[in-house]
Order: structure tokens, then C-alpha cells, then sequence
């Protein structure tokens, strides 16, 4: 919608996916920029509320999945319910990961059923099954969650990371199962079909949770409440996010620089959506807030690599945001081990000999520069492309690998100071030396 300024009433943005999508945080942000809001509400995806917080100038909160149905069902005994694991949902090429997860589930003998039927007959369905799956689209708090418990049905779903708000709605092994992969969602299945009056306990206790705090009417009441400004409940379910609280004491993000984070952001998410193993490695002079903004994708693995002088600022930071237990510790030689996806640099960064002389010698994956949303001047990026990496084709903001670097390394003039001089070595590595120059 638009020219909601028309509209003399309270207007309240309520966001819904954002999870997925070559830029739907890019895309939210230019249309928050462009109308006028009183107050905005993430749904299913209350990890990116964040961002919007960021933005500084409207009260973020979470209204969680508020048009999920409610279909009482009878309670079916443990040797009443199919033993059949049953997932209700698409598995199409835009879920790659849920296709594998099934096909895995299948060669492991366990023969689910997965079927598209509206909400009251899958709500049948998890009543009556002893296992009922989810498997998330990209670490969303979704509407398959609500609807399985609401049913009385035992949810084995994937473990979203802390920022995801799960954990602070329902409690593991009390209300509902989770795995990390494929395996632990084997032996999952596996520990409730064999234990099938626990499985069922564990889907009363949980159906006994959404009752209590997440019916419709309880959903309908929190959002008048919020908006007629009765209370601040939907805005004190994001308390358990560090990040949110940074945002909103930390004041307006420039543009520049909240697209520079997001266009990172992004991409990974991407990754993650169609794969599992994907690696980052952030560099030093990489501002940790861009670092925590990954935390919240799950099946990611987050490495920080800084110098001495910075580590302390720089974890210190990240336990403030809350996802320090969440990044890696690892040292500069970090980058040429294993396989990186994408390797994080600030501007500073390329003026350091040491991470230059390991940018060198990287032989994969893609480079992103960051810089506060500043221009990265032409000499920098001429710099990166006779290290050897070039601006990629689709993602102009990335860097991937495209030549060897040439023989004689220039060095970005940054480095070059009237103490210190820098020649080049027959292993393309540049060394410097301390001078007496007048």
C-alpha cells in the first residue's frame, strides 16, 4: 500500500518474509523510507527486527505468526497415531535443503509422509501422527510451529540460532524436539517412535504452552493493545535480542552504511537458504556489528580473525550484542586454511601487510571490502584487482578470484609511509622494512 499519510489513523507495518530473496531487507528498507509508520511488527521473522530498528525512528516489536488458526483436536493416544513421520508443506526447488532432509529420511527406512493439505486437515494430520516435522525455509519462526502444537502434535523441528525467538516462546525436550542435521533429526524421529508416551507428553506439554499464550485472540488483543499504546508486550518479546537494544540506543544507522550490511547480510542468507557448510571469515578492521548481523543464520559457521590490539574491543562488542559464544576466535593464517565463501575486509584491512600477504595467496571464494558505507577509492579496488581479484560480474560489490597476482606486487599507498619501504620477493609475498629516511 501506499500514501498511507492519507490515512488519519495509527499505521503499523507488519513484516513478513524477509528470509529469502536476493534483497528483501533492501527492499523492506526503501519502502519504510518512503511511508509513514507508527510502529512496525516482524512475524515469523523476528531476527531481522534489527534492522528495522536501526533505522531509529519507529517502536519495533514481534507479533508472532498471528494469522495461524487454531483447530482443537481431540487427543489421540500413543498407540492410536501413525508412525509415520508426517510433514505438511512444499518441498520445491525453493526449498532444496527440506527436499534432501526428506529424501534422507527415506533412505533411512523411515518412510515420511510429506503432503500439501489446508490448515484443518494438516491439523488432523499432527494430531493423529506420532511425529510431526518442520523444516524451516531459512531459520523463520514459522507458522508450522504454531500449527503443530496447537494440534497436539510432537514437533521435531530444526534449532533456529537464539536470535530466531524460538527458545524464548517454547522450551527443547519440554516442548517440542530439535536437531541441527540430518542425522540428529534421524535419531530425533528415531527416540520418539521408540518412545512413543514420552512423544506425546512432549506434544501435550506444548500444545499446553500455545494455549496458554499464543491462541488468536490472545494475537488480537496484543496488537490493539499495542496499538492504542495499552502496552508494550509485543515490543518486550524482543528483550531477548542484544542486537535490538544496541540499535535503539545506538540511534539512526547512515544509509550508506545499513546498505553496505545488508548487501553482506544478504548474500549469505542466500547461501544458507541452498546449502549447509557455508563458511565466513571476518577480518579485524571489520566493525563487530557487521560481524553480529550473521548470527542469527543457522548451519553457519562465523570465524573472526583479529590483530592483539583489537581483539579485546572487538569481543567485548560482540558479548554486548550477544553473540560472541556465536563467532570463532581464529588467528590471521585462519584465511588460507580451509575453504572460506566469503572472506569479510574492512577498508583498513588492505593497508595491513600482514592480511595482504595472505589475500595473495588465497585461492578461493569471494571477497567483500566494507567500509561504513564510505566510496572505496579507485586505487584500493585497482589495488585488489593486481592482488589477483576482480569485481564479480553479478554481485559487483564481491570479489572472486580471477588471475594470478603479477610478479611484482604493488602495495596500496596507504602502506607506504617515510619510515617505512616495501619491495617484493620471488613468493609474490610483500615484506617492508624499517628506514632511516630523512
Amino acid at each position: 500500500p501506499r500514501n498511507l499519510y492519507r490515512f488519519d489513523c495509527p499505521k503499523i507495518l507488519a513484516i513478513g518474509d524477509t528470509h529469502h530473496g536476493p534483497d528483501p531487507l533492501q527492499m523492506l528498507l526503501s519502502y519504510i523510507e518512503q511511508e509513514e509508520f507508527d510502529g512496525i511488527l516482524c512475524e515469523n521473522t523476528p531476527h531481522h527486527a534489527h534492522w528495522s530498528a536501526a533505522l531509529g525512528r519507529r517502536a519495533v516489536g514481534w507479533w508472532p505468526m498471528p494469522d495461524v488458526r487454531h483447530y482443537p483436536q481431540s487427543t489421540v493416544l500413543a498407540e492410536a497415531r501413525e508412525r509415520a513421520p508426517v510433514f505438511v508443506g512444499q518441498v520445491g526447488r525453493w526449498h532444496p535443503r527440506r527436499k534432501t532432509s526428506i529424501e534422507f529420511l527415506h533412505r533411512c527406512g523411515l518412510s515420511p509422509r510429506q503432503v500439501c493439505a489446508p490448515a484443518a486437515i494438516a491439523s488432523r494430520l499432527y494430531a493423529r501422527s506420532l511425529v510431526s516435522l518442520n523444516l524451516t525455509l531459512n531459520g523463520d519462526t514459522n507458522a508450522r510451529i504454531f500449527e503443530v502444537l496447537s494440534s497436539g502434535g510432537c514437533l521435531v523441528t530444526d534449532r533456529l540460532e537464539r536470535q530466531g525467538g524460538l527458545r524464548s516462546l517454547f522450551t527443547e525436550g519440554e516442548h517440542f524436539l530439535g536437531y541441527d542435521d540430518d542425522d540428529e533429526l534421524v535419531s530425533q524421529v528415531k527416540w520418539a517412535l521408540s518412545h512413543p508416551r514420552e512423544a506425546v507428553e512432549i506434544a501435550r506439554r506444548g500444545n499446553q504452552a500455545y494455549v496458554a499464550k499464543h491462541l488468536p485472540e490472545i494475537r488480537v488483543r496484543q496488537f490493539w493493545d499495542h496499538v492504542n499504546g495499552r502496552s508494550d508486550e509485543l515490543i518486550r518479546l524482543l528483550d531477548y535480542e542484544p542486537r535490538v537494544a544496541h540499535a535503539n540506543q545506538a540511534g539512526p544507522v547512515p544509509r550508506s552504511a545499513l546498505i553496505e550490511r545488508m548487501r553482506v547480510y544478504e548474500w549469505l542468507q542466500e547461501q544458507v537458504r541452498v546449502r549447509s557448510g557455508v563458511r565466513v571469515l571476518y577480518l579485524g578492521g571489520v566493525d563487530p556489528v557487521t560481524v553480529a548481523d550473521s548470527a542469527d543464520l543457522s548451519r553457519l559457521h562465523r570465524a573472526f580473525a583479529g590483530f592483539s590490539d583489537q581483539a579485546p574491543q572487538v569481543w567485548e562488542k560482540l558479548r554486548v550484542l550477544g553473540v560472541a559464544d556465536q563467532v570463532n576466535a581464529v588467528d590471521l593464517d585462519a584465511v588460507l586454511e580451509g575453504k572460506w565463501d566469503l572472506v569479510v575486509a574492512g577498508f583498513e584491512d588492505l593497508s595491513n601487510l600482514d592480511v595482504v600477504n595472505r589475500i595473495i595467496r588465497l585461492e578461493h571464494g569471494r571477497i567483500a571490502v566494507v567500509n561504513d558505507g564510505q566510496p572505496i577509492s579507485g586505487s584500493r579496488l585497482a589495488f585488489l584487482a593486481q592482488l589477483g581479484w576482480v569485481a564479480d560480474r553479478d554481485v559487483p560489490w564481491l570479489y572472486t578470484r580471477q588471475t594470478e597476482p603479477t610478479a611484482s606486487v604493488p602495495v596500496a599507498p596507504e602502506i607506504v609511509t617515510n619510515t617505512l619501504q616495501v619491495r617484493h620477493v620471488e613468493t609474490g609475498l610483500v615484506e617492508a622494512e624499517t628506514l632511516d629516511i630523512p
